[in-house]
């Protein structure tokens, strides 16, 4: 008896990648081009054959809990994966993340999401539809891209502290709602006023990091309000830049209005 549960999992695993193949069958090839292979999993700006970095707009939620996002978030994360997995074998071999600067820390939060992740492949359920912060699942399931935090470290924390403040005041009772609202309201003030020094830091980041490393090209994966400044300074830097815009973020962002 002992094995049914896990007979169970193994046929529940095997319905859920049938489904996936049936319902979608946008996969990009090797012998694809980059801009073929990206084109059929979203939009595709500027001169591919010239690019030396891809830039990546990301959309995560903020909520701080593992579940959640729907069918929308589902697709986005899934062609994110996919787009990544294209690139890496194109040859791109080095992404910069949206985390403080160096090596992504293994420290509770991210073996936490691990546990999940494994707990989710086991049980059968779709790891795209948990909201898992998408470089550590790169780091897990694309071992051909070194991954690496580009972030101005001070930005990026003063911002986490404050996220980490309004999912708190979320929670609070007893708080006036006018009160707990203002206070929210300025927490994201100071969030938004760091969006373009944040996205500059990450760009001038990664290219120190391009240099130090020796890579001629590389990927950045940053949240969708840092992608318009992370942009223009890698240009001012001299880099051609290829935008990938996933195919799901047109429809995410119209929920989000």
């Amino acid at each position: 008896m002992r094995a049914l549960p896990r007979l169970s999992n193994i046929i529940a695993s095997l319905l859920l990648v049938l489904c996936c193949w049936a319902c979608s069958t946008v996969f990009p090839a090797r012998s694809d081009t980059l801009a073929a292979g990206l084109g059929k999993l979203g939009d595709v700006q500027g001169l591919p054959e010239e690019s030396d970095v891809i830039l990546v707009p990301d959309l995560h939620e903020t909520h701080g809990s593992i579940t959640g996002g729907g069918q929308l978030w589902t697709r986005h994360r899934k062609w994110q994966l996919r787009a990544l997995r294209f690139m890496a074998l194109k040859g791109w071999t080095l992404l910069g993340a949206e985390h403080r600067e160096g090596p992504l820390p293994d420290e509770e939060l991210a073996r936490s999401q691990r546990r999940s992740f494994e707990e989710a492949l086991e049980s059968g359920v779709d790891p795209d539809s948990l909201n898992m912060f998408m470089p550590l699942r790169v780091q897990w399931e694309i071992p051909q891209l070194t991954v690496l935090g580009v972030e101005d470290k001070t930005l990026y924390d003063a911002d986490v502290r404050a996220l980490d403040d309004i999912n708190r005041l979320r929670r609070t009772d007893g708080l006036p709602e006018d009160q707990k609202l203002t206070a929210i309201q300025q927490l994201v003030a100071n969030i938004v006023s760091h969006k373009d020094a944040r996205g500059r830091a990450a760009a001038a980041n990664l290219h120190a990091a391009m240099l130090r490393l020796g890579h001629q090209r590389a990927v950045l994966l940053l949240g969708a309000g840092h992608i318009a400044s992370a942009h223009e300074e890698l240009t001012r830097l001299g880099h051609h830049v290829l935008l990938f815009r996933s195919d799901a973020l047109e429809p995410l962002f119209r929920s989000l209005r």
